[in-house]
Parts: C-alpha cells; sequence; structure tokens
C-alpha cells in the first residue's frame, strides 16, 4: 500500500506535469538589417511551433526613434505577479535606456514599451549607427529611403525585434505560443507597434494641417493642447 507521503508526491508531480512551467516570454530590440519600414500598421507573430522569431525592421521616420511601444492580445485575468515573474524584455537593449511591461486583466491587452533616450552629441556626423549608445534608433543615412536595404544603406537605421529566449538574434526558440504556454496564450500572438515616437519634423503641408486640428481640438475642448506625437 502506498505511503501517504508518496500519493502526495505522485500527486504533486502529476499536477506539475500537467500545468508546467512558464517558459519566460522574453522580447528586445537589438542591432539588425535587411527589413520592412517600421509603422503603426506592421504585425508580426512568433513561430507559432518554436515560440520566437526575429522582425527585422527599419526607420524610415527621419527622425530618431526614441520610443517603441507593442501591444499584443493573451489571456485576461492573470495576476500582476503572473506578468511580472512571466514576460521579459531588454532593459539593456542598445538603443534605449529601459523597457517596461504593462497589462490589462479586464482585457488581456500586453504591452511592451522601449523608451528612454541619451542626448545626441552637438554636431555628431551621420553615419553613426549607434549602436550601444541609448541615443534611439537613428534614421536610414540620406538617399537610402529607396534602397534601404542596398549597398552602404543598411549599417545604418536598421533594428531587430527578437522574441527568442535569451533575446537571441538567432533562431526562432521562444515561450510565445500556447503550446508552450498555455496558462498566458489561448491562441498565437500577434503583435503591433501602437506608438513610434520620432524626432522628425512634419513636412510643412503637414504642419498646416496639424496646427487647423489642434486649434478645432483647443476650441471644441477649452483646454490648451500642450503636444504632438508624431506617429508613422
Amino acid at each position: 500500500m502506498l505511503s501517504k507521503q508518496l500519493v502526495a508526491g505522485l500527486v504533486f508531480l502529476s499536477m506539475a506535469a500537467w500545468a508546467g512551467p512558464i517558459k519566460d516570454p522574453s522580447m528586445s530590440v537589438e542591432a539588425g538589417s535587411l527589413s520592412q519600414a517600421i509603422g503603426t500598421g506592421i504585425n508580426f507573430s512568433p513561430d507559432p511551433v518554436n515560440g520566437g522569431g526575429l522582425f527585422g525592421f527599419f526607420n524610415g521616420t527621419g527622425g530618431f526613434i526614441t520610443a517603441l511601444v507593442f501591444q499584443t492580445q493573451i489571456v485576461a485575468g492573470l495576476s500582476d505577479a503572473t506578468i511580472q515573474g512571466a514576460f521579459n524584455c531588454n532593459a539593456a537593449n542598445p538603443f534605449f535606456l529601459g523597457c517596461a511591461v504593462a497589462y490589462a486583466p479586464a482585457n488581456g491587452l500586453l504591452t511592451i514599451s522601449f523608451s528612454g533616450v541619451n542626448a545626441e552629441p552637438p554636431g555628431e556626423p551621420p553615419g553613426d549607427p549607434e549602436i550601444g549608445e541609448h541615443e534611439g534608433i537613428p534614421p536610414l543615412l540620406p538617399g537610402c529611403a529607396l534602397t534601404p536595404d542596398g549597398a552602404g544603406c543598411t549599417v545604418v537605421g536598421h533594428f531587430l525585434v527578437t522574441l527568442n529566449d535569451n533575446f537571441a538574434v538567432t533562431g526562432n526558440v521562444g515561450g510565445w505560443t500556447p503550446g508552450k504556454n498555455p496558462a498566458l496564450f489561448d491562441v498565437l500572438p500577434t503583435f503591433t507597434p501602437i506608438e513610434i515616437d520620432s524626432t522628425a519634423t512634419p513636412e510643412p503641408s503637414t504642419l498646416v494641417l496639424l496646427a487647423t486640428a489642434l486649434l478645432v481640438l483647443a476650441g471644441l475642448s477649452g483646454r490648451r493642447v500642450r503636444r504632438y506625437r508624431l506617429q508613422q
């Protein structure tokens, strides 16, 4: 006859095997090349089997990207302790000073933001990829807008989003699948950038339209409009 201790141990092991440990899903922004323009209409998803992946982008805003915010849908109703213990973002990435994970338990929206930059030294010539300087993601070099992946254009203004374990920039293995983390995902997550802050100055026609819109909004609300955030 099995002892109570042995039965308890077998029950614990069977429950652990059923639930499984959370395989910490991770995200980082790293240096890279050969990519597409980053924009709020972009969507990307991890490898459905291996749970990770690499997604290459370039900065076509014309200015430094000083913040990037990504959002996806996960299981609703999770505790803050579960979220903080499960998800990793790389605060030691080469372009930004920090990152943060936020979660809305009511609807399951997970937000991962990269932000905080050092000031660019005055008179710094173009051509510096800014890797490791935490000054944001620089724009493409002049003349590279039409051929961002052409010769001489891939060093500056390009970056990767990695969903891989340990923020790896090779392979496609991560924790972003229902198969690996059923407690976190009921479907394969899809990411979209919901905010892209840039130092780019809008073109004159855009400024006129912007000023008109701000005046209308100010008149309707009766409150002063304090700032405009450029989004691509």
